[in-house]
């Protein structure tokens, strides 16, 4: 019995180390599992191509690389989803901007709050709202996604579909 003939084995065995890696790229249990669900579907696709079998965990490790970085970018797509004002004119532009301002009083958290205020209210970039408030940029660009996200949410809830934030500002 060869180690391509012992496949599921082979599987197993890498299994956990498949997880832990996908659970360091993505931050997410169920996330990890789903990468690397997707990583040994592939990798057992490939098996028989591989001559050495020294090769398979670096063949395991770049596969599931590759699929979590396939999910960052298909939950990327879905927050991305942009907001548009439903119907055009000066009214409804107010009601948009009164909805922000709405958003905005609703954050519990102060800093969320000035966050939201710099970026889509007066908006500053990422660069000069992480200058402001003193922090490094990658640290107010998370925060900014997940309020992005966040306003997606309720936006969509009360009829705005997919456009553009900025047309706040």
């Amino acid at each position: 019995m060869t180690w391509q003939s012992d496949s599921p084995t082979l599987l197993a065995k890498i299994r956990p180390s498949m997880v832990t890696f996908a659970r360091k790229i993505l931050k997410d249990s169920d996330l990890a599992e789903d990468a690397v669900q997707e990583a040994q579907w592939e990798l057992l696709q490939y098996l028989p191509r591989i001559r050495d079998n020294r090769a398979v965990g670096a063949i395991a490790r770049r596969m599931v690389f590759k699929a979590c970085d396939r999910l960052i970018r298909k939950r990327k797509e879905l927050v991305s989803a942009e907001l548009e004002i439903p119907f055009e004119g000066p009214q409804a532009l107010q009601e948009f901007r009164m909805e922000l301002e709405d958003f905005q009083s609703s954050l519990n958290d102060p800093l969320d709050e000035k966050i939201f205020r710099l970026r889509f209210l007066q908006d500053h970039t990422v660069a000069g709202v992480a200058e402001q408030l003193g922090q490094t940029v990658p640290k107010t660009r998370y925060r900014i996604r997940q309020l992005e996200q966040m306003l997606r949410i309720r936006l969509s809830g009360k009829g705005y579909r997919p456009g553009s934030l900025e047309m706040a500002a």
